[in-house]
């Protein structure tokens, strides 16, 4: 399925995500990142109502991540892009999701899902390296995968 959003009079697509985010309202109704068709910004969620936040993994896993935020805590979203071994035969890309909550006068609550999908929760300054971590993961898991074949 394709998606898109209206920028400013201009229909754009937009490829879909590894993981998507999905808010339920306290009401019971469900705003969806990815929503038959159309794509929505994480600015058009009505933060004072938002019961239940939560990153969906978008192959049909059913794998999830959720954060239940209380009255006053805002809820962040964001993709952390990388790139290494630019313009080489080794170039690679890894996208780690970043969300989580704030809350007045307490240090953010971060939850990064790295490119295999693992989670890692930190507050405020807790991950620097988010970047490096996706790097690790998606090399390790090359790794194993030519370990694999050596094997066979």
């Amino acid at each position: 399925m394709k998606y898109f959003y209206d920028n400013e009079g201009s229909r754009e697509e937009v490829k879909i995500e590894a993981w998507a985010w999905e808010v339920v309202y306290a009401d019971g109704t469900v705003l969806r990142q990815f929503d038959e068709g159309t794509f929505h910004r994480f600015r058009e969620i009505c933060q004072e109502k938002v019961a239940e936040f939560r990153m969906v993994r978008t192959d049909g896993s059913g794998a999830c991540h959720r954060i239940y935020p209380s009255p006053g805590m805002k809820i962040f979203h964001y993709y952390s892009r990388n790139c290494w071994h630019w313009g080489t035969a080794k170039e690679r890309k890894a996208t780690t999701y970043v969300f989580g909550y704030k809350e007045a006068g307490k240090p953010g609550v971060y939850h990064y899902i790295l490119p295999t999908g693992n989670l890692l929760i930190g507050t405020d300054g807790a991950i620097p390296f988010a970047g490096d971590l996706a790097r690790m993961e998606v090399e390790a898991a090359e790794a194993r995968s030519v370990a694999g074949k050596v094997m066979e």
